[in-house]
């Protein structure tokens, strides 16, 4: 799906317009437009209200939205959360464009948003189109890797050329991912307790990080009452701190997801590419916060059969994203 605008009910169109006139003349003349971009996935909802003028104005967070895996109402109560939080911190009453880029339903998400802030005009952002955002890159080319709860990586190339692999969620796929990271840390500590597997703190951190007296205690968190998957990704970050003080077998967890996640990138490079082009490879997603363990063999890998390849982490917060493609949107560039 492309970025493409979403016409407006026609009921109170025109008093939207109206306050959204209001609202830009008495802070700017007229000259500025506001945005309010809205990314949600699996783990977490961002919301941001961005301006073509000051930036990033304001901030806001809500749960997950991905509606294979929650209910709607509860996505549809992430979104409102998260945009009335950026909505109350950037002090606006009104917005110029909506974008959005989620896992659910939109129109109920919408409503949700127009209850909180009137907006004139809706734009549908795809998911790929917001993680080359992420790195600055408001025109899909290249390849870019998501991996956050779950994990695709996409591939742009000339002439509308395009490739696309992972994203089968967690029992099919999403190899590479911080459920399947977590998922490999909690298998190495269960070896460990058991004596199966060499020693390693992922036992320790399994205990306080679940709050169970004993390993057993897991299979009643991920079996007898089903915790959330984004929930059970969240152990991704004890298996990165434990690499990160020098445990092996999380380190080695830490390799195995990077040899993952470059086969992916390799396989659609190669789809699109050749050994000569040049083109950006963008990395986003909570995995790589774990930062030299994850990015640097890919990096290596990558620029080795790529030597035009430029490997970027895609830092931008993705609600800010989101919003700065609603502004492109409508022809302008955010400031910032």
């Amino acid at each position: 799906m492309g970025t493409g605008a979403v016409g407006a009910p026609t009921w109170a169109a025109k008093e939207r317009v109206a306050r959204l006139a209001r609202f830009r003349a008495a802070h700017s003349g007229g000259n500025v437009a506001i945005a309010l971009g809205v990314e949600g996935g699996g783990t977490k909802t961002e919301a941001a209200v961005v301006d073509t003028e000051l930036g990033v104005l304001g901030l806001g967070s809500g749960g997950p939205v991905n509606t294979v895996f929650v209910r709607r109402s509860s996505a549809v109560a992430a979104v409102a959360k998260a945009v009335r939080q950026a909505v109350r911190a950037a002090r606006v009453s009104a917005v110029d464009v909506l974008a959005l880029a989620l896992l659910c339903p939109k129109e109920p998400a919408v409503d949700a948003v127009r209850s909180v802030v009137p907006c004139a005009q809706v734009v549908l952002c795809d998911e790929a189109q917001v993680a080359f955002a992420r790195a600055g890159l408001m025109q899909p080319y290249g390849v870019a890797v998501v991996a956050g709860t779950g994990c695709t990586t996409f591939g742009y190339g000339r002439n509308g050329a395009r490739c696309t692999v992972g994203g089968w969620g967690a029992l099919l796929g999403d190899e590479g991912s911080a459920f399947d990271l977590a998922v490999r840390g909690l298998k190495a500590a269960i070896r460990a307790s058991d004596g199966r597997g060499p020693a390693t703190q992922l036992v320790e951190r399994a205990l306080e990080h679940f709050q169970i007296q004993g390993l057993w205690g897991l299979v009643r968190v991920c079996y007898r009452n089903p915790m959330p998957r984004h929930q059970i990704a969240s152990f991704a970050v004890e298996v990165s701190a434990a690499a990160a003080e020098g445990d092996g077998v999380a380190q080695l967890l830490l390799a195995e997801v990077s040899q993952s996640l470059t086969a992916d990138v390799l396989y659609v490079a190669g789809r699109l590419f050749t050994a000569e082009d040049a083109f950006p490879v963008v990395l986003s997603g909570g995995v790589f916060r774990a930062g030299e363990p994850v990015v640097a063999p890919l990096k290596s890998a990558a620029t080795a059969a790529y030597s035009h390849a430029d490997v970027v982490v895609g830092d931008m917060p993705p609600g800010e994203a989101v919003a700065r493609l609603g502004l492109r949107a409508l022809g302008y560039d955010a400031a910032g």
